[in-house]
């Protein structure tokens, strides 16, 4: 009876090790340092054999590179990340806009770039985002200010007579183009200041430049929101998806008890105008504020926020570990970040600190979602980027460069002078005419210009001073959505893109891919992946002061994910997709170096050899294992 039981144990050695052997690397996605390579494709075939993971990093000899270990801890299984995109801003909608009407096919081909869903763009290196966030009125990207209830005479409207969302016709424009491509893009919105009329201890004669809301005001500032969104879906087409009451641009202060108030009095609202579905977010700030965020929501009702959305200017990313201690059923955004494009920062050093800080960090502390500021600048011959309101950032970067060539100079928005005393005209491209009234060549002899050495920006550019959506009975009018849902030209040529001469794919662009190609379906019912947990080689080295050091470091940063449903024929089979960054830059000394990763999986092991970059790399096994952990 003996031998029958360890042939057996053979035969059962044999399968699993057949087992273990049949994975393989099929699909790899590569964007290096210099953006040699921006977002390319290939299938490197590398399969996983049996063997141990690597338990401590090796160091590069004359001959061989470094070798460091990840390994999959797939027993491990963390939230969702299903949000992926960037803001839709007045400033990007008119530089879009001008590129349509200059360049429609060019233009129709760069929103498939973005947004597409369609299997054939993955391997085109599209970026496939899925969500946009739009300022309700006016920004800092821009070309004046504005809310969608302005008064010039210093009195007020309680009644909303003059509310109106069409002071942005392009920005509508862009998002219905965007929906055309993509149906199912989330739309988050935020506002960066009330009207002003509902300000008080403003400096100056703008009220949208600074003040904060008169107390008592609070819901008249829900009405103003809530209103926005019923404009947003019933007159342009477009299903909200999130809504925060604030955003930190320093045009208008609050604090958390009054913060408070107007989320109570938002989602009473929203509920009550049927959008319950509606995701309202709090803070919409950055992680320097832990205890503000905390003390909003404990001054609130328990069904008053959905989440809380983070900015990534100021502050440590681990912030967020206080938050969802406290409130873990509340799900966690990252909505808004930009980076500059002077100082060598772009690509490299642009690509490494968002893939930290954001990928890395802020997912690793359970963001379900990320989103970059604006999705498209225009440069002008100097590099600078435009449009923007005056004292804005000149050179912020965004995942789409629109070139000088691209537009035939004609961008302009028609705004409501604030004196109430004309209609404006702003030219973009071909600086006709300036916000007081000047032409350019005139405003430029009035002023000196300003040093390049001004012409600079800080990351952190905002200074201090769950639900889904299901249909409905309410949901947008029928005739309004067939006319948003109208068919766009779809660009047939499926051969790898190459780069525009019209714009330029930035590291944003390379980053915002990389998330999106590990965490998207790839088929009608797949799900989105979920993060799943890693381990590395790489330890990060003790503070000097005795803290705690922050547990992402090393030459290598690793992140996991796991789709679902991946085959309509087989519900087991999942992919899992890694996203490597090898930083191994010898601290920005330029000295690149390649490393060997070994990566470990379910008692098999795959080595792959990256220069410096970021890469996501797949393979597709079943969603669970009965090998244990340590396996």
């Amino acid at each position: 009876m003996v031998r029958p039981l360890l042939a057996f144990g053979a035969l059962l050695g044999i399968a699993v090790s057949a087992v273990r052997a049949q994975y393989e690397i099929d699909e790899m996605f590569s964007t290096t340092w210099n953006s040699s390579k921006v977002v390319e494709y290939s299938n490197p075939a590398i399969k996983f054999v049996p063997g141990p993971a690597l338990t401590q990093s090796v160091n590069s000899t004359a001959t061989t590179p470094d070798v460091v270990g990840i390994k999959v801890l797939d027993k491990q299984v963390h939230q969702k990340v299903d949000k992926i995109g960037a803001g839709i801003t007045d400033a990007a909608s008119i530089v879009l806009q001008a590129f349509k009407e200059a360049h429609p096919d060019d233009y129709w081909t760069l929103l498939h770039l973005l947004f597409s869903q369609d299997p054939e763009w993955v391997q085109r290196g599209g970026a496939g985002l899925n969500a946009v966030r739009s300022p309700l009125g006016a920004s800092d990207f821009g070309l004046a200010p504005y809310s969608y209830d302005d008064v010039f005479d210093g009195s007020t409207d309680p009644q909303f007579k003059l509310f109106t969302i069409d002071k942005a016709p392009k920005l509508w424009q862009t998002l219905q183009d965007i929906i055309k491509v993509n149906p199912n893009v989330k739309t988050y919105f935020a506002p960066w200041s009330q009207p002003g009329w509902m300000k008080a201890d403003y400096p100056g004669s703008q009220p949208l430049f600074g003040g904060h809301l008169i107390d008592g005001y609070e819901d008249l500032m829900a009405q103003y929101l809530v209103k926005a969104m019923v404009a947003i879906r019933d007159e342009k087409g477009i299903q909200p998806y999130s809504l925060s009451v604030h955003s930190h641009y320093p045009t208008s202060r609050s604090n958390p008890s009054q913060l408070a108030k107007l989320g109570i009095a938002t989602r009473r609202r929203l509920d009550e105008a049927g959008f319950k579905d509606i995701q309202l977010l709090g803070l919409d700030h950055n992680w320097d504020h832990p205890q503000e965020v905390l003390d909003m929501f404990d001054m609130s009702r328990d069904d008053t926020w959905d989440g809380v959305a983070y900015h990534g200017y100021a502050g440590d990313p681990r912030t967020q570990i206080q938050f969802t201690d406290a409130y873990e059923d509340k799900s966690v955004h990252f909505t808004e970040y930009t980076t500059v494009t002077q100082n060598f920062n772009e690509p490299w050093p642009n690509l490494k600190e968002k893939s930290t800080k954001i990928l890395f960090k802020s997912v690793r502390y359970k963001s379900e979602s990320i989103i970059l500021w604006n999705a498209c600048l225009q440069v002008d011959e100097d590099g600078f980027t435009t449009p923007h309101l005056l004292n804005v950032c000149q050179n912020c970067l965004a995942p789409i460069h629109l070139q000088p060539n691209a537009t035939n100079g004609n961008a302009t928005a028609a705004l409501a002078d604030p004196s109430g005393s004309k209609m404006r005209t702003l030219g973009m491209a071909d600086g006709t005419a300036t916000a007081n009234g000047t032409t350019a060549p005139a405003a430029a002899a009035a002023a000196p210009a300003p040093a390049d050495s001004k012409r600079t920006h800080k990351q952190r550019r905002r200074a201090l001073t769950p639900h889904s959506i299901t249909p409905r009975a309410n949901a947008v009018p029928a005739a309004v959505a067939q006319s948003v849902n109208a068919t766009t030209p779809k660009p047939v040529n499926q051969a790898p893109f190459q780069q525009s001469s019209y714009y330029k794919r930035t590291s944003d662009f390379s980053f915002l891919s990389h998330v999106s190609l590990a965490v998207r379906p790839r088929v009608a019912g797949g799900q989105y992946g979920r993060l799943i947990g890693t381990s590395s080689t790489e330890k990060p080295a003790p503070n000097d002061d005795g803290s705690t050091p922050d547990p992402v470091a090393g030459r290598v940063l690793a992140s996991l994910f796991r789709s679902d449903n991946v085959d309509p024929s087989n519900a087991e089979l999942s992919r899992f997709s890694l996203v490597l960054l090898n930083q191994n830059d010898h601290y920005g000394t330029q000295n690149m170096e390649d490393i060997t990763v070994t990566i470990a999986f379910r008692g098999t092991v795959a080595n792959v050899t990256l220069g410096v970059g970021l890469y996501t790399m797949s393979w597709l096994a079943n969603k669970t294992s009965d090998l244990p952990e340590s396996a």
